[in-house]
Formats: structure tokens, sequence, C-alpha cells
């Protein structure tokens, strides 16, 4: 089940080689799939932080979730206006949330469990590579401005 965790950083190395390359799939340039593929996932883990904070139903961690969550979504939203015009300021931004949501989720997990667990180190590698992946990215965009 993990696995398809890490299947979904293949989009984001296709954006950024297709970047690189400045090779476009379908007229499509790299710049944007990986843009956009990073705003669904941002999306799609604002959702899950917003569920997670559903689950817990009380306390601050709770509450912090489910704010959070909805300004992810919001800012994640406004994203998508500016898509091209301001990659550079996109990518830093979803770089900077995808730590704040794994921030935010760890901390809600840990009043849970005091250990690390399998799904704890899957994401915590899929955060540092995602990371990683937009940095790369932002190179490449800071490179060519």
């Amino acid at each position: 089940m993990y696995g398809l965790g890490y299947l979904g950083l293949i989009p984001f190395i296709v954006g950024v080689v297709s970047y690189a390359t400045q090779i476009n799939i379908k007229e499509i340039g790299g710049d944007h799939l990986f843009v956009s593929y990073s705003i669904i996932i941002f999306t799609f883990l604002a959702g899950v932080l917003w569920g997670n904070g559903i689950y817990q139903a009380s306390g601050t961690g709770a509450r912090l979730a489910l704010i959070m969550s909805n300004v992810f979504a919001l800012t994640s939203w406004a994203m998508l206006f500016i898509i091209s015009e301001h990659n550079i300021l996109i990518v830093t931004g979803l770089a900077i949330g995808y730590l704040a949501i794994w921030f935010i989720e760890r901390s809600n997990r840990h009043r849970f469990a005091n250990k690390l667990d399998e799904y704890d180190m899957m994401r915590f590698r899929l955060t540092v590579g995602v990371v990683f992946l937009h940095l790369v990215m932002l190179l490449f965009l800071l490179q060519r401005a």
C-alpha cells in the first residue's frame, strides 16, 4: 500500500526532467506539469489533514489541523490562477507548505503514538523527496529567470 506513495514521486520527476531538457509533453511545459501536479497533491494532503482533524474531534491540534487544512486548500486554489506567471513563488510556497503539512500531521500523530511507525517513515521520506524535487525545480526556474 505504501508503494503507491512512492509512485506519486514520478510525476514530480517527469516535470523536473521535462523542464530541464525543455521537452514538452503534449505541448505542456515541464514547469506547468510540475506545478499543476504539485498543487493537486498539496490539496489532497490538505484534505487528509482536514480528515485527521475531524477524526481527532477535539483539542488544539485538531483545531489547528482543521484551520490549516482550509488555509492550505484555499492557497493552492489561488495558485491555480497564477501558474506560469509566478512559478518561482509557487514552487517555493509549495515546498514550505509540504513541510508545514508534514509538521502539523506529525505533531498530531505524536499525541497518539510515542514511536514512529511505517506510515510516519513513509511520510517523512516522501516529504523529503518532494521538497528536494521542489528545490531542484526552483534552481532550474531561477536559472532561466
